[in-house]
């Protein structure tokens, strides 16, 4: 706090200027967003390739459809056809469904309707995604796309989708789907790739769900630090993040209020008390109920109760007992130390919006897989929507580790060459 002020003061931070005359900051926090491009020139120098043969391509790299195994032990050992597989998760993640898939291919439905009920579970399908997400990020080109020299940068972020069928997950926003209903999906995506998703609500908070996509990652693509919207924020995500190691690091969008609500602005004499916090933090009841905080952090890892429901009902009830208003402070004092980091570092500032920029790239993809039949999801009940974004999730692995390998040969090419402005160019391209 003292060295914010300082810098402030001094006038050391270009982007906080402080005012003697009113006793008020002037913001000027902002990053300029790159506009997105769909497809790099890169991409347009190569053959297209259709979305079959480049799952064909990822599996010959990965092996991913070993993953797929039958749901009875006695059957183990038989082996699906690869194309009926193959079949299935791209109806599947396009919104086709199987009988139109069988009816525009060579394929017969009883054949994909037998496959998808012995072979595509969720268990399969994110093993899948795992294994590709896994060889993915050991690719040359991997080392790019880090954010943030002090760990992994990732993002969290919602995407909403409307729902051809009514179920117990679709519910109305007005705002997205007009008299429609749908779902969220949110994803965890770090250096683009989408390692963890999951189906919500639409009217569901995504600040509930931010643990429970985090800790039940399992992928070996995890991150260190944390990005969201300030839909993911809560005011216990700071100290739950935080207590299993991860740094949380939101964007808000009115970053003015949550500063001026938690801090006040001072005309002292001493440069380094410009800032300080409205109410200090009280560090002696954090003491006092650090072992019953210890043993609400415990219940949430050991999944003794659904991760989300648990975080739900702590936001929901009001901080009236001792445990609660503990960690409540445990979050504020987190909090503090980021939001004067924020204002302190355009380099944090930059590392959170390109994280979110990444996430956004993502959305993209999955939003072109999704309108390839009509944007709409089929499922009629909750394991049918979360089958068929898994579905979508690993036709969308598949075409970032294909994209990703024409990117490492390519880095592996200059290096060898010894060219280093297209090694530079390189790592501005998203797969």
């Amino acid at each position: 706090m003292k060295n914010t002020s300082k810098r402030i003061n001094q006038g050391a931070n270009d982007y906080v200027i402080y005012s003697d005359q009113t006793n008020t900051i002037k913001w000027s926090l902002s990053v300029k967003n790159p506009v997105p491009t769909v497809n790099n020139r890169v991409f347009e120098q190569f053959d297209q390739v259709g979305i079959i043969e480049l799952m064909r391509v990822v599996n010959q790299e990965t092996n991913f459809f070993d993953e797929f195994t039958h749901f009875q032990s006695k059957y183990q050992r038989t082996q699906p056809n690869l194309n009926d597989i193959l079949a299935c998760i791209l109806g599947n993640g396009t919104n086709f469904g199987l009988y139109k898939i069988a009816n525009i291919s060579d394929r017969s439905f009883n054949d994909l309707r037998a496959t998808q009920a012995n072979y595509l579970r969720l268990e399969t399908l994110r093993a899948a995604n795992d294994v590709i997400s896994n060889k993915t990020a050991s690719l040359p080109i991997f080392e790019y796309y880090q954010i943030d020299e002090r760990g992994q940068h990732g993002s969290i972020d919602g995407q909403k989708f409307e729902c051809r069928f009514s179920s117990l997950m679709a519910r109305y926003s007005p705002k997205y789907f007009g008299q429609e209903k749908g779902v969220s999906a949110m994803t965890l995506v770090l250096n683009h790739i989408p390692a963890n998703s999951k189906i919500i609500s639409a009217d569901d908070h995504e600040s509930h769900h931010i643990f429970d996509l985090l800790y039940n990652n399992t992928s070996e693509v995890k991150p260190d630090i944390l990005s969201t919207d300030t839909h993911g924020a809560n005011r216990y995500n700071f100290a739950i993040l935080h207590f299993f190691g991860y740094q949380f690091a939101p964007r808000y969008k009115t970053f003015k209020d949550h500063f001026e609500k938690m801090f006040q602005v001072e005309n002292a004499e001493d440069i380094e008390q410009l800032i300080s916090l409205r109410v200090p933090i009280d560090w002696e009841l954090i003491t006092r109920e650090w072992e019953n905080i210890c043993r609400l952090m415990i219940s949430l890892g050991q999944h003794k109760t659904s991760q989300s429901v648990l975080i739900k009902k702590l936001c929901r009830y009001k901080s009236n007992t001792a445990t609660l208003k503990a960690l409540a402070e445990y979050d504020r004092a987190i909090k503090a130390q980021y939001i004067l980091d924020y204002i302190d570092s355009e380099t944090l500032r930059r590392h959170v919006q390109r994280a979110l920029n990444r996430g956004e790239a993502f959305h993209q993809l999955r939003r072109v897989i999704a309108e390839t039949n009509g944007k709409k999801f089929r499922g009629s009940h909750h394991a049918e929507l979360t089958l068929w974004n898994e579905c979508a999730r690993l036709i969308a692995n598949c075409v970032i580790h294909y994209n990703a390998q024409i990117l490492s040969e390519l880095k592996e090419f200059n290096e060898h060459e010894g060219r280093s402005e297209n090694l530079e160019a390189l790592k501005r391209i998203s797969p």
